[in-house]
């Protein structure tokens, strides 16, 4: 389970599920807290079996995984501002944010029996992203200037590249519950 959080606004929480080249239709909601994000994301992650939760821990979502966690859900917080933890034949990245989202790119590009369910947001949040080689390090176009082209929040594309923060089991980080 990759899970981008939002709270009162314009964004809105996105939990993706993928199992492994199958991604099934995103479930989305908006306009509450995180306390009751984190339930919420809890129903969803045993309606649907998950094994662990990613869940975007930078800013407003700090608090999610943490809960999930002490009420036994597996749910590991992912700060995307962070180092990444590998790097490609291409060189090295920015940020894990650029990692995550090249991951993504190589899998659409690399996997032929990858399935997207039909959604016209994750398209247009998946087609826009370009990037950069800056210093040395590939850099993602970052979430600003995506919000700015799109009108909106990438919400479903960073969901879906949650779902890749521990792929190859070598992404370091620590339960949130501890």
């Amino acid at each position: 389970m990759g899970q981008d959080v939002a709270e009162f606004g314009l964004d809105s929480n996105a939990a993706c599920f993928r199992y492994g080249g199958f991604v099934a239709r995103f479930i989305t909601w908006s306009g509450v807290d995180t306390d009751l994000t984190a339930t919420i994301s809890e129903g969803h992650f045993r309606e649907k079996r998950a094994l662990k939760a990613n869940v975007d821990a930078t800013g407003i979502g700090s608090g999610v995984a943490p809960k999930m966690s002490r009420n036994g859900c597996p749910a590991f917080g992912i700060k995307v501002g962070s180092s990444p933890t590998k790097d490609t034949e291409m060189g090295e990245f920015g940020l894990l944010r650029d990692q995550l989202w090249w991951m993504v790119r190589e899998w659409l590009r690399t996997d032929t029996g990858a399935m997207l369910p039909p959604d016209e947001d994750l398209m247009e949040d998946l087609k826009t992203p370009t990037y950069y080689i800056q210093g040395g390090k590939i850099k993602v176009m970052s979430k600003d200037v995506m919000k700015d082209l799109l009108k909106r929040s990438p919400d479903k594309g960073d969901a879906l590249c949650l779902t890749f923060a521990d792929e190859d089991g070598d992404l370091v980080k620590t339960s949130a519950g501890g």
